[in-house]
């Protein structure tokens, strides 16, 4: 084996870093600043140790501290190259500084192309096959949260792992254009639809450039020659190719129907972008463009006047602005109330010569307010339907900028609310007002503007969603994707933007015949340029002259992301990544936009590849702030990844606050919360303490992915009980490891990983062996923690030296250890278990009793066939325990009576006792504490009990270990529980 003590600058000369690049001026200037600021600090420390004379264990104390900060450190690894190791006693070496750690590895990845997709020689797959994830698109409107920090560590250790599995494997990094989002905080007033889609494109360029920065300081292995963004070239080429597609066989069509409005952005918004407030009653909120505050959860009563007669009907709305488009009354065919009024016509009191019918219909809650619902088919989505079904008129009372038009009479032009408070002063002074109430209801918040959202009628572009689902629920109820696919409504698609990707839909203009309906599909084409699209309506209307004109709108974002898995791929072209790579392997994800991104990525790949898009998929948890609440640039909560790996003080993160657009009254709010969760502001973690924190907290979800290979260990056959222990545990780690991220136990792997590291590897062989297997366990190790921890783990791996005839030049691409059924030792594992596990009672009991001069320790084996191996490991067993001397002996019976000794039951082979009877006290006060012991024994048996009822009860899935766990687990509560009762008889014996 080769020597563990290797210099930190070693390495095989096949290995030794590429001729180095010239530094630059910058840096030499860097440097030069550096180092004339730590020659002033030694003169400094020169200085002070002159003048106080300190004493050498001061001097010696004083050293031992580097004199040194993060921020200080200059890295002169130029860039792409191998990094310059520096000696391990260089005081930024000392301890470990993230910055330091973390420089120049990511350049020297990308660099050697590590993070390309590794082939076979001639061009195909590996044997393994293949393992892809597309990142889920960033919209480029800002800087990446923590949230998105969480799914990148997830998704990067997946494809790490499967990397060093020899899988080739392609992670795709991207963004999407993010339409709304982005034209929110863009204003295109002033501006040619040219020009503003070009200020948005140097906009977008900035904080691109920051988007990637900060995946690239995460760690994160994309390949970023493939790197995609949605209104690219190619991916728009994939747009257009679907919506012709589509359109020519009738699932996308042009129809007049309601859309979530945003009054203040102007646009139609996707149900994703509306939040849903809800209001227990009566409540004044904020709505931007009104200098006061408007009233939402009340419930205003009143009458309509029935044509011809002194009779009125009563009606309630939340909305009474609203009453203006009102064309129809519905009352419940069975309410007794309005029997005679069915049938008749009511006047409108406001707009002259309006009159509504009143209809019946089964959907009607005769509980809710009065019973007769007031229909505005044009301004309420169930009122919509009833409309279509009853033949009502549909009167559109709204202007796109939130005032009303001239269908509302005297209240044209007024702002919507503004004329919510005069109809209800008008209905006063008619006489027709009746009462108010508080009402439960939800109103609908732009999630951008904060504006209240409108059911609008309006033409635009759909897409019907029941054709595309039907295959698709098959494939989902197949692969146990819950129901994402049902209850799906028709797609709007258009959004009245200028950035995104314009409709490739275009209305006919006819010479010499009046202008076609915008709402009728029949006068629109599709193409994909505009030569197609005059050539399709030529065809449409022969021999007619024809003019073509393209929509303005732009397509809903998620059209053009629902493509994200093959287009990134190079489709609708025939590409090899397509033909490779294709489809995707894993989709990670929130839960929050499955019915939105989920469900229409598996539609389109279905209709327009015929295959699934990927073949699992994994839901993280939402990442919420100290106070449980979502994290949102609107509450001012959300963290910038940066400010963990870099650290920042609270005033920087109070300064941030002001820097975005959080609304003032917010801002307070949003520092008090800062105050509480970050009172010294966040310290300096680094990538990867950041990763491996967030990996921690992610539970387990979607399918699980089935692989199989193996490794080869090197053993002489004469290895040591540590040795053969260690390479149990070792050779343990792996397998549960590789079924943990298998099952996307994402936290049991990284507790499986700590745990073998820190406390079997470190805490007890480093500490108590001869370390004949040190390299083998630690660089297996290093491999094993090495997807949650890239940076760490290629610092430490790069200081190790190679095994002869191994020249990888990272530990990127090394195999990751796999369960090897040689290693497997569990007699072994349970006789040096047994060693540890009298240490420590032995060590438990000296402490528990304040024994410090010399400790009289009788280990009774219960189990007599592990009395050679506890006689031989006796040494290791003394020395295991600690500094106090002891008198150690072995009995090979229980059946002898040890009193004056208090007891440790190590399990059902042994215990530890200790003579303690000079120690004690009070002996009553030891009968009690040996109680309790006793008393939580038998609380843990009867869980134990609980917990076998239950797996006898499992049908579907194997629990053979679980079960063996258990026993184990009830064996050893059974031996404590005896030894205990044993003791407490004693002790009482003592009292006497």
């Amino acid at each position: 084996m080769a020597s563990t003590q290797a210099q930190p600058s070693s390495m095989p000369t096949s290995e030794k870093p590429k001729s180095e690049k010239p530094v630059s001026e910058k840096q030499r200037l860097k440097l030069e600043k550096f180092a004339i600021k730590k020659e002033k600090q030694t003169q400094q420390k020169q200085k002070q140790q002159q003048s106080s004379g300190p004493s050498k264990d001061q001097k010696s104390k004083k050293q031992d501290v580097p004199a040194v900060e993060s921020k200080d450190w200059i890295e002169e690894t130029p860039a792409g190259q191998r990094k310059i190791l520096k000696p391990l006693d260089d005081d930024f070496h000392k301890a470990h500084i993230p910055r330091v750690v973390e420089s120049a590895w990511y350049s020297f990845w990308e660099d050697q192309g590590l993070f390309k997709p590794h082939s076979e020689k001639d061009g195909s797959l590996k044997p393994k096959g293949k393992y892809v994830i597309a990142i889920p698109p960033s919209n480029v409107t800002g800087k990446l949260h923590i949230g998105h920090a969480l799914a990148l560590a997830l998704e990067d250790t997946l494809i790490r792992w499967h990397r060093m599995r020899q899988f080739s494997t392609l992670y795709i990094p991207g963004c999407d254009h993010a339409g709304i989002a982005t034209q929110a905080v863009s204003k295109r007033q002033d501006f040619s639809r040219e020009e503003f889609v070009q200020l948005c494109q140097e906009w977008k360029e900035d904080y691109h450039q920051a988007i990637n920065k900060t995946i690239r300081r995460l760690g994160i292995s994309v390949d970023w020659s493939r790197e995609a963004f949605t209104m690219s070239p190619q991916l728009s080429k994939a747009v257009a190719e679907t919506f012709v597609q589509l359109h020519s066989e009738g699932l996308i069509y042009r129809a007049n129907k309601l859309v979530h409005w945003s009054c203040r952005l102007a646009t139609a918004l996707s149900t994703i972008e509306v939040n849903q407030k809800e209001l227990d009653g009566s409540t004044k909120l904020d709505v931007p463009g009104y200098d006061r505050k408007i009233e939402f959860g009340t419930l205003t009563y009143f009458k309509y006047p029935i044509e011809g007669s002194d009779q009125t009907i009563e009606v309630a709305t939340t909305r009474p602005e609203t009453m203006l488009g009102d064309t129809g009354i519905a009352v419940h065919p069975q309410d007794d109330r309005y029997k005679d009024l069915i049938g008749k016509t009511a006047r409108h009191p406001i707009i002259p010569r309006r009159k509504l019918i009143i209809i019946t219909d089964d959907h009607v809650d005769r509980e809710f307010g009065t019973g007769a619902v007031k229909l505005r088919p044009a301004h309420d989505h169930n009122d919509f339907t009833l409309g279509k079904k009853h033949g009502l008129p549909f009167i559109n009372i709204l202007n796109e900028d939130g005032t009303l038009n001239s269908n509302a009479g005297p209240y044209a032009g007024e702002k919507r609310f503004n004329a919510r408070y005069g109809v209800i002063e008008e209905l006063k002074k008619l006489g027709l007002y009746t009462r108010q109430e508080s009402n439960k209801m939800v109103v609908p918040i732009c999630s951008r503007s904060g504006d209240v959202i409108e059911p609008l009628l309006k033409p635009q572009w759909w897409m019907k969603v029941e054709p595309l689902t039907k295959p698709a629920i098959a494939v989902v109820e197949k692969r146990q994707y819950l129901q994402w696919m049902r209850n799906l409504q028709d797609w709007c698609l258009s959004r009245q933007l200028w950035w995104g990707h314009q409709i490739p839909a275009y209305f006919i203009s006819i010479e010499g015949e009046e202008g076609g309906n915008d709402a009728d599909d029949d006068y629109w084409v599709s193409g994909r340029t505009e030569r197609e699209a005059q050539e399709k309506a030529e065809r449409k209307f022969p021999g007619k002259k024809v003019t073509p004109r393209q929509d303005e709108d732009v397509l809903d974002t998620w059209f053009s992301s629902g493509l994200w898995p093959f287009s990134t791929l190079g489709w609708p072209d025939k590409t090899s990544d397509l033909e490779n790579y294709f489809p995707n392997t894993t989709m990670e994800t929130g839960w929050d936009i499955i019915p939105f991104w989920v469900s229409r990525m598996i539609m389109f790949s279905l209709k327009l590849t015929g295959k699934v898009p990927f073949t699992d998929v994994y839901c993280h948890g939402l990442i919420r702030d100290s106070d449980g609440r979502k994290m949102s640039k609107s509450l001012g909560n959300v963290i910038d990844p940066i400010d963990v790996l870099d650290g920042i003080s609270l005033d920087a993160l109070h300064q941030k606050l002001l820097q975005g657009n959080l609304a003032q009254s917010e801002v307070k709010n949003a520092e008090k919360h800062q105050k509480r969760a970050f009172p010294q502001g966040i310290p300096e973690v680094g990538a990867d303490a950041l990763r491996f924190s967030l990996i921690n907290y992610a539970q387990s979800s979607g399918d699980d992915i089935n692989f199989d290979t193996k490794t080869i260990s090197a053993l002489t056959g004469k290895e040591s009980l540590p040795e053969r222990w260690i390479l149990t545990k070792m050779n343990a780690a792996a397998k549960k490891m590789n079924q943990a991220l298998e099952e996307r136990e994402f936290a049991k792997s990284t507790q499986l990983s700590y745990r073998y590291l820190y406390d079997e590897l470190f805490d007890i062989y480093v500490e108590n062996s001869n370390h004949g297997h040190l390299y083998t366990t630690l660089e297996t190790g290093l491999r094993l923690v090495s997807p949650f921890m890239a940076f760490l783990t290629e610092e430490l791996w790069q200081r190790l030296p190679r095994r002869p005839g191994d020249n990888t030049s990272s530990i990127t691409i090394t195999e990751y250890p796999e369960y090897d059924p040689s290693l497997h030792d569990p007699a072994s594992e349970v006789a040096y278990e047994l060693v540890l596990g009298c240490s420590r009672g032995i060590r438990s009991l000296l402490a528990d009793y304040a024994v410090k001069d010399k400790g009289v320790v009788h280990i009774v084996l219960l189990n007599q066939i592990l009395y050679e191996t506890l006689s031989a490991q006796l040494s290791a067993v003394e020395s295991l325990s600690g500094k106090t001397p002891l008198e150690v002996t072995i009995l090979q019976t229980e059946e002898i009576e040890l009193p004056g000794c208090a007891v440790f039951p190590v399990s059902a082979d042994a215990n530890v006792y200790l003579q303690v009877k000079d120690y004690i006290q009070d002996a009553a006060k030891e009968v009690e504490r040996v109680k309790a012991k006793v008393d939580e024994a038998r609380r843990e048996q009867v869980d134990i009990d609980a917990i076998q009822a239950e797996l006898n009860k499992v049908q579907d899935k194997d629990v053979t270990d679980a079960m063996q766990s258990a026993k184990g687990r009830k064996r050893n509560v059974e031996a404590r529980l005896k030894a205990l009762q044993q003791t407490v008889l004693m002790f009482e014996k003592m009292r006497v």
